[in-house]
């Protein structure tokens, strides 16, 4: 009788499961989030908690007139999808700005952030809020804003992009102020916000999170 060979059955590997929490199950979405900082030339999102080239990013002192201006616009950038991604939800973010006025009359600043999408020629926006503002002070405000977005598709090139806008104002012709945001993942002190000693508390990390749909 011919000898029987035993036959091995390759036990099967145990598949990934991917882990999300209670939140983003409910949503359908995964969050990420980035930091928002300087390289030499280029303002950047990233995931990397690195030094950022310049800690704050500060305008020159710039006259004011009573209605509110955009004295300070500033993009940030993602590196271009590699992979289709759709950005679905409510985007989180937390920064400190802070101005700094001189002369007699009450100043007046608030900070927008966007939401945007570049394709390398159009902009869509497809978000915005804006923070509360401060009045009559040389001083910073610690803000959280939500920002809900619409439901929007990333293909293959393109951007998302982070626009941050400094709006201020004053009661009469009087004043010059200079409007300031923290841009540093390591959360320095800078000249104007000071983490290690600001009471109440500040941070030059600038935040935010961004919620990306999921396939489940």
């Amino acid at each position: 009788m011919a000898e029987v060979m035993p036959i091995n059955f390759p036990l099967p590997s145990e598949s990934a499961v991917a882990s999300y929490s209670y939140s983003d199950l409910a949503e359908g979405t995964g969050v990420t989030m980035f930091y928002l900082l300087a390289t030499n030339g280029d303002n950047i999102l990233s995931q990397n908690q690195i030094y950022s080239d310049v800690i704050e990013y500060s305008t020159s002192a710039h006259a004011l007139t009573t209605d509110f201006v955009k004295n300070l616009d500033v993009d940030f950038d993602l590196t271009a999808f590699n992979a289709p991604r759709t950005v679905k939800g409510t985007a989180y973010t937390n920064f400190t700005f802070h101005q700094w006025k001189s002369g007699t009359q009450v100043v007046t600043s608030k900070f927008t952030i966007k939401v945007r999408k570049w394709d390398g020629v159009t902009e869509t926006e497809i978000g915005n809020a804006t923070t509360a503002e401060i009045t009559d002070t040389d001083g910073y405000k610690l803000t959280a804003l939500a920002i809900p977005l619409t439901e929007t598709n990333f293909g293959i090139g393109d951007v998302l992009r982070v626009t941050v806008e400094g709006w201020d104002k004053e009661a009469a012709a009087d004043s010059t102020n200079v409007l300031t945001f923290g841009q540093d993942p390591m959360n320095r002190d800078g000249h104007y916000i000071i983490p290690s000693t600001d009471n109440p508390v500040s941070t030059t990390q600038f935040k935010i999170w961004i919620p990306f749909k999921i396939d489940l």
